[in-house]
């Protein structure tokens, strides 16, 4: 029995010994790792993908797939250093840093048609003097009105506007270039609570198409945006208007990863992601009213505008071991922004039409470059940080330059059709078009 009986407590301590050592030991990198960075041309995102590739493959289960397709990387490193940094360009996930072009300018936020909106009443409570907001529409006229509203504007009044987008981004060391189109339908009533404070709400709905340089793949994104809106007539010359908003954001993203490896073996995946995003915006504008005559209308305006933007952390499907897992991301931005408008009243029998024109000039104070951390799925061991990704610095000074064509109508109905185009912001191109109606109740 004393024989037994150490011979289980021998057995015991062997188990805890086995328990307590750790299941994986760290391996260090391939020996090809150097090779593989230096593929990579310099390049900061690319050589990040290397590195990374050059720590986890020997950790990784032999025979998986993310395994062998590391493996064959770091050994193209050596004898085909061209195909290796073809590698690294398609397994180097560029293309989902456009999750934050929301943010940056590069696509056009959902909340114009609402400023557009409040430039419209604008115009209106200064008896047609005129009012700026961020992208502004004109819809009234100066107070020359011909018996169709102008001083004697009704408390209820609705609206909906339909908006059209389009522009393009070029790729550059960091990010991945795209062109897109958007669109979105903008509905909302407002009542004016005394003559000098309107207030209303409304809800947006539109979708963006992204589709990326090379062949890359797309992203698509649909959102739906309610806001709030208040406007303070404190003089003849001096309104201010408030803005806010909030936003869901829904991503789906389609990644191609497409290259040769040694032996004519061929990728071609396509990685699947989905993810969520709140959008938060708020803007206020302090315009001003100066003197002008024969139906002429002009102003300056000052407004701040602060944007952020969080995504939920997200991993794709459907590229086997070159699936990705992306971290929670957040960007910011705040924007200090002067503009001036001029328009021009004209009555004819059957309404009062008024051409305008408008010009904002931006300074970004925020929207810094942004890091973002990404990891294979495959990639259990825990021991590394992953990709280590890099937005582009942003343009601080931006213009848009804007104009179009307002009518006001008898019955109440007045409509706009409008055009502006961001210039100044680094190798990207963006335009908007909107066609809007209003009814007076």
């Amino acid at each position: 029995m004393i024989r037994d009986s150490r011979t289980w407590a021998a057995l015991a301590a062997g188990l805890c010994t086995s328990v307590a050592a750790p299941a994986l030991a760290q391996v260090g990198p391939n020996v090809n790792t150097p090779s593989l960075v230096a593929a990579a041309g310099g390049n900061p995102q690319l050589a990040s993908t290397a590195s990374y590739i050059g720590a986890v493959c020997p950790n990784i289960t032999p025979g998986t797939d993310l395994r062998i397709r590391c493996a064959a990387a770091l050994n193209a490193s050596v004898s085909s250093p061209t195909l290796a940094a073809n590698a690294l360009e398609w397994l180097t996930p560029q293309e989902l840093l456009a999750q934050s072009s929301v943010i940056d300018g590069a696509v056009s936020p959902a909340t114009s048609a609402v400023a557009g909106r409040l430039s419209a009443l604008g115009h209106i409570g200064l008896g047609g003097r005129i009012a700026s907001a961020y992208r502004p529409v004109v819809l009234a006229s100066n107070g020359d009105t011909a018996g169709l509203g102008g001083a004697s504007v009704p408390r209820l009044q609705a609206f909906a506007n339909i908006v059209l987008g389009g522009g393009d981004k070029d790729t550059d060391r960091l990010e991945t270039g795209y062109d897109y189109d958007a669109r979105s339908v903008t509905g909302g009533v407002d009542y004016r609570f005394s003559d000098a404070f309107t207030a209303g709400v409304s809800l947006s709905y539109g979708k963006t198409n992204l589709d990326f340089d090379r062949n890359g793949g797309a992203l698509r994104a649909k959102t739906t945006v309610g806001s709030v809106y208040a406007l303070w007539t404190l003089s003849d010359k001096l309104q201010v208007t408030a803005l806010g908003a909030y936003g869901k954001i829904d991503f789906v993203s389609d990644r191609a990863i497409t290259y040769a490896e040694p032996n004519a073996i061929a990728i071609n995946r396509i990685a699947h992601g989905k993810t969520d995003g709140d959008q938060w915006e708020g803007t206020v504008t302090v315009s001003y009213a100066l003197d002008g005559k024969d139906g002429w209308s002009y102003g300056p305006s000052l407004s701040v505008s602060a944007r952020n933007l969080d995504l939920d952390a997200f991993d794709e499907t459907g590229a086997l071991g070159l699936n990705l897992s992306y971290q929670k991301q957040s960007a910011d931005s705040l924007q200090f922004i002067a503009g001036f408008d001029v328009s021009k009243a004209i009555s004819t029998q059957s309404g009062v039409i008024s051409p305008y024109a408008r010009i904002q000039g931006i300074y970004e104070t925020k929207d810094d470059s942004r890091a973002v951390r990404i990891r294979y799925v495959a990639d259990t061991t825990g021991f590394f940080q992953g990709i280590r990704l890099a937005t582009s610095a942003p343009d601080r000074t931006r213009f848009l330059l804007g104009g179009g064509l307002a009518a006001q109508f008898a019955g109440g109905w007045s409509a706009f059709i409008d055009g502006e185009t961001l210039v100044g912001l680094r190798d990207v191109t963006s335009w908007n078009g909107t066609l809007g109606v209003r009814k007076e109740f």
